[in-house]
């Protein structure tokens, strides 16, 4: 769809052209209106398609005349947010004529599949950019894969008990009891609880059985999940201070002079675990015993994505550090705060040659800067391709 206007005095604009183009089925298949005017004047089958423009694409009635500008740009963007469309621009009804297009894509997934069974026939050369990415910074810093925590509890703090009982009661650290085998000298015990509910989970984690040999066999082990979400450095450390048995001294903090995490006392921490915490706080994938000072020997990252970028299965011209054969087609830092609007239209878009003649296939990755799925959460993601003739 394009549509064609001009200013007036008075601030307002004359819609001057409204045309809808068949691209996929057909280049040269073109529907024009010309407000105002009487819809009427069409054939039955016109007019049914004319009201299909005005109700599905673009809402702008055919008897309005004038129209404020900010009116044409708010129907113009709904299109853009709620339908999949192509637009053109600088149509002609030559087919030799070479042609600029866009793609519109919405979608709340960051892996996004779009198929054209009629297929986009390019019968010269064509180039793809970006002229915009929109959606919301709804990414979380704490997810199911790095939201586990492993307190390594020795197991001389564990009340004491007649030696004929059938169990002990080991104290986990959302202050409840669970009732276990007393055979804690032959093997490390292991709990699973969720901050919240303090339910216990099934660990899967991998290695982790044959690492355990170095384990001391009287220590206890409490895993405590966090709640997936957006939190500081602080909030992390609080949650795990909130945790520690009250018969334990243990101390965590953050040392802002050194941007570095510390802690000692009497429980251990296993940041080993592949869905660990660690890693955010800085601290490298490894057993940190208790009664001992440790610091966080790696950069406190807290938030872990600072680049988006966006991938296009039709390029393969770039390069990306070593690795040839790159199909990113734009990238730019993540400046904005959480919940905050990300708006990424660039002034000067970089073009690429596609590697193919005829489109039935177009499959874009939103990808942060280690080539990792950028979760949103369900938010809607709004991203404006441009093709236009390789000149």
């Amino acid at each position: 769809m394009s549509i064609q206007f001009f200013p007036m005095p008075d601030k307002t604009y004359v819609i001057k052209e409204v045309a809808m183009v068949d691209v996929v089925s057909n280049m040269e298949k073109m529907l024009i209106a010309k407000p105002p005017c009487n819809i009427s004047v069409f054939s039955a089958r016109h007019r049914k398609t004319l009201r299909y423009v005005v109700d599905k694409v673009h809402g702008i009635p055919w008897n309005v005349g004038y129209m404020d500008l900010e009116d044409v740009e708010e129907q113009v963007r709904k299109t853009v947010d709620e339908a999949d469309l192509i637009y053109i621009k600088g149509l002609d009804r030559d087919k030799s004529e070479k042609m600029t297009f866009h793609i519109s894509i919405n979608d709340k997934s960051s892996d996004i599949v779009r198929e054209y069974p009629s297929g986009i026939m390019f019968e010269t050369p064509y180039m793809v950019g970006l002229k915009s990415f929109v959606t919301y910074n709804s990414i979380f810093n704490v997810t199911s894969k790095n939201n586990r925590i492993v307190f390594v509890i020795p197991n001389d703090d564990v009340p004491n008990t007649k030696d004929d009982a059938d169990h002990v009661d080991v104290i986990t650290l959302d202050r409840t009891l669970v009732k276990e085998s007393k055979h804690l000298e032959n093997e490390s015990k292991e709990f699973t609880y969720d901050f919240h509910t303090g339910e216990e989970e099934e660990e899967e984690e991998e290695n982790i059985d044959t690492k355990r040999k170095n384990n001391n066999n009287n220590n206890i082990r409490v895993t405590h999940i966090l709640d997936e979400g957006i939190y500081e450095v602080e909030d992390i450390l609080q949650k795990i201070r909130a945790k520690v048995p009250k018969n334990r001294l243990f101390k965590i903090i953050l040392d802002t002079e050194k941007q570095c995490v510390k802690f000692e006392g009497g429980i251990g921490i296993d940041f080993r675990s592949s869905k660990s915490i660690g890693p955010l706080l800085g601290f490298e994938r490894q057993m940190y015993r208790a009664d001992k000072l440790h610091e966080s020997t790696l950069r406190v990252d807290i938030f872990p994505i600072n680049m988006i970028r966006i991938r296009c299965n039709l390029v393969k011209s770039n390069i990306s550090d070593y690795k040839f054969h790159d199909d990113t087609i734009h990238e730019f830092p993540l400046d904005s705060e959480p919940g905050e609007k990300i708006i990424e239209r660039p002034v000067f878009p970089s073009f690429y040659r596609i590697n193919t003649d005829t489109l039935h296939l177009l499959h874009l990755k939103i990808v942060d800067q280690d080539n990792r799925i950028v979760d949103f959460r369900g938010e809607r993601v709004n991203i404006l391709l441009e093709f236009r003739p390789d000149k």
